[in-house]
């Protein structure tokens, strides 16, 4: 409860403009291996994370709110962990493109039907298989968070996604 509690904060004080992104120059790669630390954890639990880098060794620098896309970042891999029950094999990748950097997290869960990839981005929406609502973790707000931290730095994201073959998220902003 405390979790959908504050996860509902978060969200409403983004929509109301009352939490402003603290914008600098950072490096995108050394953000996300920070918090794919906190995730590697998840090997004892049969899980198989992948890191896969753009320029490994190498800063690649974007402009933004690094505590917000960290979290960008984690939700997406909570969703990914959560949804990756058969399969429990996870990338996390960076790829640049004509002046753009793109991070995304594919897993190889049941997938999500064209006609839920747009709610996803919602309150308390989540993905299902089947037609019925997960079961797992989660406040249903995560991505809807992660959405809205996007949207504040005008950056494109989206899902690629069919029934039974994963999901691949992503994001992309300007290389700084």
């Amino acid at each position: 409860l405390s979790e959908l509690v504050n996860d509902v904060l978060v969200l409403s004080k983004m929509q109301a403009g009352v939490t402003e992104m603290e914008m600098e120059t950072f490096d995108l790669q050394k953000a996300a291996e920070s918090v794919l630390s906190t995730y590697m954890v998840m090997e004892q639990e049969g899980y198989s994370i992948h890191y896969i880098p753009a320029y490994p060794g190498e800063s690649l620098n974007i402009m933004g709110d690094e505590r917000r896309i960290k979290q960008v970042i984690s939700n997406l891999l909570s969703n990914a962990i959560r949804y990756s029950v058969d399969v429990k094999d996870i990338t996390l990748g960076i790829s640049t493109h004509i002046g753009n950097v793109r991070l995304y997290v594919a897993d190889k869960g049941p997938g999500i039907s064209d006609a839920e990839k747009e709610k996803i981005w919602h309150r308390y929406e989540k993905a299902s298989s089947r037609g019925q609502r997960s079961q797992g973790k989660g406040t249903g707000l995560g991505l809807s968070i992660a959405a809205e931290i996007l949207d504040k730095h005008h950056a494109s994201y989206g899902v690629d996604s069919a029934l039974g073959e994963g999901s691949t998220f992503w994001f992309e902003l300007p290389i700084a």
